[in-house]
């Protein structure tokens, strides 16, 4: 069974140098529940319709979201990937140009099923 993310907020592109994680001026939706993957990679897709989205910054922020660790931007085929991240619970944040911003929290662990994370963007308001 497949978990899909349901992303809310304003969309802006920042850029992942030394701006805070936090997006400013915009409304964040923090998603309440941790997801877990094997690995810090997944994929992203509009909402309803499946399709991949490309160009959305992935950034691995501190707990909090108040510092970037390092940034990613989704492929062609939305698809993201933090080759070097370790296991243990990572805080990613999700940004693109007219689609919701979102922060969530990510367990890596080797012990759950799910390889890789299944994410959705629906359009901005």
């Amino acid at each position: 069974m497949k978990k899909w993310t349901h992303l809310c907020g304003f969309g802006l592109l920042i850029l992942c140098a030394s701006v805070p994680c936090a997006a400013q001026g915009s409304q964040t939706v923090q998603l309440a529940k941790t997801f877990k993957a094997r690995a810090l990679k997944g994929m992203i897709e509009v909402g309803l319709k499946s399709s991949p989205i490309s160009g959305v910054s992935v950034c691995d922020c501190s707990a909090g979201w108040n510092k970037i660790l390092s940034c990613t931007t989704s492929d062609a085929a939305g698809r993201f990937s933090f080759p070097d991240a370790n296991g243990g619970v990572h805080f990613l944040r999700l940004i693109s140009p007219g689609f919701n911003v979102t922060i969530l929290k990510v367990q890596v662990t080797r012990w759950t099923w799910r390889k890789n994370l299944s994410l959705k963007m629906y359009v901005g308001a």
